[in-house]
């Protein structure tokens, strides 16, 4: 019986390929003859879907056919290719097969395809290659055998099950045929209706979905409500669809605890053919709608996690037959793929709404636009920077006109269609026509009609890129600072030879010799180099102010009026009375103010007036400045003269940068420095022909200032040691110590001034004050040294002296243990104060 089935089939088979062969042969002459298909009347009338592909996969044109079997127009086959009908894991296979049957024909009795929709589908392919206009193509023809090979394969399952029991009951042949006759009976019966099933609910998608299914599965259960429930949270579940009766219900939440849902999704079918109700007797629902039988089956997404119910119930018990458990556990296979995809979408929708909130809640633009430069979106923070009321107001507007150059805009495209439209700088511009610096950075996307379109974030950068302006003009010091440091510190030391023994000459003569004012001259040309040496240290990060509370307004008067003394410039001083103190090295600060009285000099050729003002400022509360928060004392210096282009303003801080030819270009970039290391700012404005103004900012001080006390009288006196790396500075030092009165020790490192230190205490006779240069390239320094020295000493009288040091110690001495500072170079009279100061307060 198994052969002669075999054998029918075999037959049938070879007759269906013969038919196929003699109608493709038909097609394919019809098609070369008349040179386009679609005035075919075969091609066009033929049942079969019937497809022209090139020898690359592409879509050349396809019957109606076609169009029906699968769901898509014809415009949509002609702009794609076979990918189009074919599910993603079978593109690969798909395409080696028709690099070989598309050149020598083939055909394939089963081939698995995707509608539109997403179903799969099953065709019956024959493919045949031909030429026309000299084009090599494919004819395809495609027959629907979805439903054959269904039925076909239960039905093969059908007869290998009755070929076995065949076999088995050979003796009970009449007995057992009638039997299974009657078994064949009702799984047609039950195929017909998962057929009619199937049919009912394959071509929609969502609710539509979801209500057909419950509707088939009442229908063809015979039952009286059918429904699919979604869980949602602990203990509940939430209809989706509820069939109840003769129409749908409107959806319920309830609580699935001691209820059959709670069996129901957890169990692979919980089932209750009859009295339902009296075994869930907490279950209210069941009570009120009269539930007699109930069965329901788990719906899993695809991590094997339960997600939802699909339920039958009625009013009157169930039959053991049909397979009911069967029948729900199929469709809850696809009903879980449906509540999977709802899910998704719900949570693509939420992300969405996430996005688009998180987009009009951020401080920086962010748009959509398409290549015409129309905005299609924009968030709050864009049309706000552009100066917009609204985002109706804004989305009228096309790009280009936010632009200050709009071929700029060209270029910007060009380099975001390259993939290199990150960080571009435009100047843009605001509906009042106020420009600003922009920063923009896109990307290109294809819209789903193959339209371009610009996702851009868009910053207003103006501010940041003065603070980096800010942070260039430090870096260009930073780096003078390295050289003139070090300059500065090997001037210092030869100048205190010069200065210091000059100063010990003229203690040896009286004022009245020829002499002491030749010496006199000398000291005070050493003394204009010692000012010198102050501008070099001004760049060094050694170069520290040595600050105090200081009253700013008579240094302000005294500094303007030395510059201008003897000119046709006068000056005009506008100070409140009650001008705060402020933090300063009154040396350095003088030197910023004579720097810039005599910039405003050197603009006024003709003369005229200067005016000087100062205020104080509780909190600051203009344009953003690298200020610390707090109280300051503002200082403006405005004069009337030439005024300086925007070219010149954003240089004139820049070292050796001058407009005049007889000048070094350091006057402006000293004064920089200077602010910069007093934690303040200074800025300027001008215009040509309207004059300039330099605003100053400096901190005031949070103690008041002291008026200066008179010189200290001499000290006792005593032993002092010096330790410097220079012979001559060790002399010099000695020589002014004698003239002062006190005794000299020397070291000429760290090492020896520890050694000598411990000797001089061990034998009764220490040392009253010790004098350490910082900075020694052979050897312990003096911070070093003095660890060493307050280990035997903790009281040790220590003065800290140098012509130049990396770290902040002489202006913080305090901090590291000394008692007493002075900076190299020094006279007798200064050095004979810092001496006697420090041993004073013993």
């Amino acid at each position: 019986m198994k052969d002669s089935l075999k054998e029918k089939g075999l037959q049938e088979e070879i007759a269906s390929l013969r038919r196929r062969m003699e109608e493709l042969e038909r097609c394919g002459k019809a098609v070369s003859s008349s040179g386009e298909a679609c005035s075919c009347e075969v091609f066009e009338f033929a049942m079969d879907g019937i497809f022209i592909i090139d020898l690359k996969g592409r879509y050349i044109d396809v019957n109606p056919a076609g169009c029906k079997m699968f769901g898509y127009r014809k415009e949509e086959f002609l702009s794609s290719d076979i990918r189009l009908l074919l599910f993603p894991e079978d593109v690969e296979r798909s395409f080696k097969l028709g690099e070989r049957d598309w050149r020598h024909g083939a055909f394939i009795p089963d081939y698995r395809m995707r509608r539109k929709d997403g179903s799969e589908a099953w065709v019956e392919l024959t493919v045949k290659p031909f030429k026309r206009g000299g084009e090599d193509l494919v004819l395809g023809i495609k027959r629907d055998v979805t439903g054959r090979k269904k039925a076909q394969d239960g039905l093969l399952k059908t007869r290998e099950e009755l070929e076995r029991k065949v076999k088995e009951r050979t003796a009970e042949l009449t007995e057992i045929n009638s039997a299974l006759g009657e078994e064949v009976k009702k799984r047609k019966s039950a195929e017909d209706t998962l057929k009619a099933l199937i049919e009912g609910t394959s071509s929609v998608t969502g609710e539509e979905f979801l209500r057909s299914l419950v509707r088939h599965l009442a229908s063809v259960l015979k039952i009286n409500y059918a429904f699919i429930g979604e869980l949602c949270g602990e203990n509940k579940v939430r209809t989706l669809a509820l069939w109840a009766g003769e129409d749908f219900a409107e959806n319920i939440e309830y609580r699935t605890a001691k209820t059959p849902c709670e069996d129901a999704a957890q169990k692979a079918c919980c089932r209750h053919s009859e009295k339902a109700r009296d075994l869930y007797p907490e279950d209210k629902l069941l009570a009120d709608m009269g539930i007699e039988s109930y069965i329901g089956v788990p719906l899993f997404n695809s991590e094997k996690k339960p997600i939802g119910i699909l339920v039958a119930m009625d009013n009157k018990p169930m039959p053991a037959e049909p397979d009911h458990c069967g029948i729900l556990q199929i469709f809850a296979a696809r009903a879980s793929l449906e509540l999977q995809r709802k899910k998704a979408e719900e949570r693509l929708t939420e992300s969405e709404r996430k996005f688009r909130s998180m987009a009009e809640n951020l401080p920086i633009g962010v748009s959509i636009t398409n290549e015409a430069g129309d905005f299609l979106e924009a968030n709050p923070a864009l049309w706000n920077m552009f100066g917009y009321g609204s985002k109706e107001e804004f989305l009228k507007v096309n790009v280009s006109v936010l632009y200050v150059n709009p071929e700029d805009r060209r270029v910007c495209v060009e380099l975001i269609k390259m993939g290199a439209g990150k960080d571009l700088e435009v100047r843009c511009r605001r509906k009042n026509g106020a420009e600003f610096l922009g920063s923009l950075t896109s990307v290109s996307q294809t819209s789903g009609e193959n339209e371009a379109r610009f996702i851009s974030i868009f910053q207003d950068v103006t501010e940041r890129k003065k603070i980096e302006a800010e942070l260039l003009k430090a870096q260009k010091l930073d780096s003078i600072g390295v050289l003139a440091g070090g300059i500065a510190h090997d001037f210092n030391n030869l100048l205190l030879g010069i200065l210091g023994n000059v100063s010990i000459a003229k203690n040896c003569l009286r004022p009245g010799d020829k002499a002491f004012e030749l010496l006199d001259r000398v000291e005070n040309a050493a003394l204009r180099s010692k000012d010198l040496t102050k501008q070099l240290l001004t760049f060094s990060r050694g170069g520290e102010p040595l600050t105090e509370p200081s009253h700013i307004e008579q240094l302000i008067r005294d500094s303007a009026s030395l510059v201008l003394r003897g000119t046709d410039v006068s000056c005009k001083f506008l100070f409140p009375r009650d001008l705060w103190p402020v933090e300063i090295d009154q040396g350095q600060i003088a030197q910023v103010i004579n720097n810039i009285i005599l910039n405003a000099r050197q603009a006024m050729p003709s003369g005229g007036t200067v005016t000087v003002s100062a205020e104080n400022i509780e909190a600051w509360a203009g344009p953003p400045l690298p200020l610390k928060s707090g109280s300051c004392v503002k200082i403006a210096i405005k004069d009337r003269g030439m005024g300086m282009p925007k070219k010149v303003l954003s240089k004139i801080f820049d070292p050796f940068f001058t407009t005049k030819k007889k000048a070094s270009g350091l006057g402006l970039a000293i004064s920089y420095s200077i602010i910069k290391k007093h934690r303040g700012h200074i800025g300027a404005e001008s215009k040509p022909g309207e004059g300039s103004s330099f605003h100053i900012y400096l901190p005031s001080a949070h103690n008041e200032a002291e008026p200066e006390s008179a010189q200290i009288s001499q000290a006792r006196r005593g032993k002092v040691l010096v330790m410097d790396d220079e012979d001559f500075v060790r002399e010099v030092s000695g020589e002014m110590l004698e003239l002062l009165g006190y005794t000299a020790g020397f070291a000429k490192n760290g090492e020896e001034a520890v050694e000598l230190f411990r000797r001089a205490k061990e034998a009764g006779e220490p040392f009253d004050a010790v004098i350490l240069d910082l900075t020694v390239p052979e050897g312990m320094g003096g911070k070093e040294a003095l660890a060493k020295l307050i280990e035997m000493d903790p009281e040790v009288r220590a003065i800290v002296s140098s012509g130049y040091s990396k770290d902040p110690i002489m202006s913080e001495y305090h901090k590291h243990g000394f008692k007493g500072v002075i900076a190299k170079p020094y006279t007798v009279p200064e050095f004979g104060r810092a001496v006697n100061s420090v041993l004073a307060k013993r």
